[in-house]
């Protein structure tokens, strides 16, 4: 039971380093997949729905010119909401991702339904690269 809080506890805040939490933790890949996305989910949606109070917070503390910031407006102009909710986890993770579109002014409502598409979206890839590749290896040899 406390292997599944970890995880979930990672995912909630970073989606990539939950993986190498389950590996290590001996989770069962399908579980630690289904649950690392409902977490990441979980922690992206609140943050983009408790995020108009977070975001005049944000506008009146923090540049516009950070570099969150700027990485997410780069995205957001690039592909536009769509492109940057299924880009979040690969980006700064879906939590920071969400709170730089927030803070740009993007739409809640569908940065929320893309965000949570591209976390199962990346989910269930990592999923089938790690089922049938056998190993997590090749994403310790991405890291270096």
């Amino acid at each position: 039971m406390m292997e599944y809080l970890s995880v979930a506890s990672v995912a909630l805040f970073e989606f990539w380093l939950a993986y190498p939490a389950a590996y290590a933790l001996k989770m069962p890949w399908e579980q630690a997949s289904v649950l690392i996305a409902l977490a990441s989910s979980i922690g992206a949606l609140t943050t983009i729905f408790l995020g108009a109070r977070f975001r005049a917070w944000v506008l009146r503390k923090v540049s516009r010119e950070g570099r969150i910031v700027k990485r997410t407006k780069r995205f957001l102009d690039k592909g536009g909401t769509v492109g940057l909710g299924l880009l979040a986890p690969w980006i700064l993770g879906p939590i920071l991702t969400s709170l730089g579109a927030m803070v740009l002014g993007a739409d809640e409502r569908q940065l929320a339904r893309w965000m949570v598409a591209g976390i199962w979206l990346w989910a269930v890839c990592l999923y089938v690269l790690i089922k049938y590749t056998g190993s997590m290896d090749w994403m310790f040899a991405v890291a270096r």
